[in-house]
């Protein structure tokens, strides 16, 4: 059997490339991103990046994307990648705060329906209802801690990147407030460079455009409302005798 054509190496030189809005909304061309023929598939890959929320500071996240490829490359794409044992995803569960309750509810579960089983022969309604009731409760306790665990560890079960997904790669997300969602596109191949930017010329970011002006001034409008807030609470016990309003 003749091998299958191993994909072109992509160029030295690697371009970079901002744009604007989430990695699955870009219109992509019909063109491999790895080594620039026809495309014949769109692959879903996911990758973890770097987020900031203001309540729990920075944490990490998985976000999707999807590249074009020829079938050679997304041939070396399965030799390559390393998915996770299903058995491993499990235990990286425990990594989840949300398995301690997960446990105890499903151990009250089981001791609820071992202690409280009705008798098929003596059992009253009022016992089969106390039974489903209880049982079913610790059951949904259980169950929605182990469904918030395996959501909350999505991103240790993300594999690495292959050299076929990483020919198209991203960033974190690069924006700042008021901005809107950006991220830095590593490309190697120049055919793919060129075909993606004649298709989202339109997301392309530019720091010097009406959008980035705007976020600018409503950011310094902001901070500048912020310290006024934080000089009167500051000052409140000088200014008051001044403001106060004799009824």
């Amino acid at each position: 059997m003749t091998p299958a054509p191993q994909p072109e190496p992509p160029p030295s030189v690697v371009r970079e490339l901002i744009l604007t809005g989430p990695p699955l909304k870009l219109a992509l061309p019909d063109v491999c991103a790895r080594c620039g023929q026809p495309a014949t598939k769109r692959l879903y890959w996911e990758k973890v990046i770097a987020s900031y929320d203001s309540d729990s500071g920075y944490s990490h996240e998985v976000v999707a994307s999807r590249a074009p490829f020829c079938r050679p490359c997304l041939e070396q794409h399965e030799r390559e990648i390393r998915r996770m044992p299903l058995w491993k995803q499990l235990l990286q569960m425990f990594r989840s705060r949300l398995m301690f309750s997960a446990v105890l509810a499903g151990i009250a579960t089981t001791i609820a329906a071992i202690q409280l089983v009705p008798n098929p022969v003596t059992a009253q309604w009022s016992d089969v209802i106390m039974f489903a009731g209880i049982t079913g409760f610790f059951a949904l306790i259980s169950l929605g801690s182990l469904l918030g665990a395996w959501r909350s560890t999505r991103a240790h079960r993300v594999p690495p990147l292959t050299t076929i997904a990483g020919s198209f790669s991203f960033s974190d997300d690069l924006s700042e407030m008021f901005e809107g969602e950006r991220h830095r596109y590593v490309i190697v191949n120049d055919v793919f460079f060129e075909a993606l930017l004649a298709a989202n010329r339109d997301k392309v970011w530019k720091p010097g455009s009406e959008r980035a002006r705007r976020a600018s001034r409503l950011r310094t409008a902001l901070y500048v409302a912020g310290g006024v807030a934080v000089a009167v609470i500051l000052l409140w016990d000088w200014i008051q005798p001044w403001v106060r309003v004799e009824w």
